[in-house]
């Protein structure tokens, strides 16, 4: 496999652009930073653009939208419980604040990764869900979701 291309799409975070050979066909496959395979079984053809790429997640990241509402409807997960989620993801993807042992370096990225949740969740649920689904990933959200209500239950 042979990464081509690197793009941030919303709802997917880092999403890479690989090239592989399929019995002597070049196709190109889209893959997150954790490793989900995100167009399995629909290939390209030939290199996609950032376009494309967005055009063929945006299906994706609707149908995910709706799995996620329908389970936050189901657990009744609150915009608060939301707000918490988020700040929570914001500090677990804060990955630089634990690779550096100045305490004030520490602190300006515990107070950035607030800052971002804080924007996040100003923006409403759409882009509570969204940041969450670049986060964790949906399998990842919907564990969440669920070990959250436990833990409020």
């Amino acid at each position: 496999m042979i990464p081509v291309a690197s793009y941030n799409i919303p709802g997917f975070g880092e999403v890479d652009v690989v090239q592989q050979n399929d019995a002597g066909n070049r196709i190109w496959d889209l893959f997150s930073a954790s490793g989900e395979w995100l167009n399995e079984g629909h290939p390209f053809r030939c290199k996609p653009r950032r376009a494309q790429v967005e055009a063929v997640l945006a299906e994706r990241l609707a149908e995910a939208l709706v799995r996620i509402k329908k389970e936050c409807k189901k657990l009744r997960i609150t915009q608060e419980d939301l707000d918490e989620l988020v700040h929570e993801a914001a500090q677990r993807d804060n990955k630089r604040v634990n690779q550096t042992s100045d305490a004030k370096r520490q602190e300006r990225l515990i107070t950035s990764a607030e800052q971002h949740a804080a924007r996040v969740n100003n923006g409403g649920r759409a882009s509570q869900l969204v940041y969450l689904l670049e986060v964790y990933g949906e399998v990842g959200v919907l564990g969440v979701l669920r070990d959250s209500r436990k833990a409020n239950a």
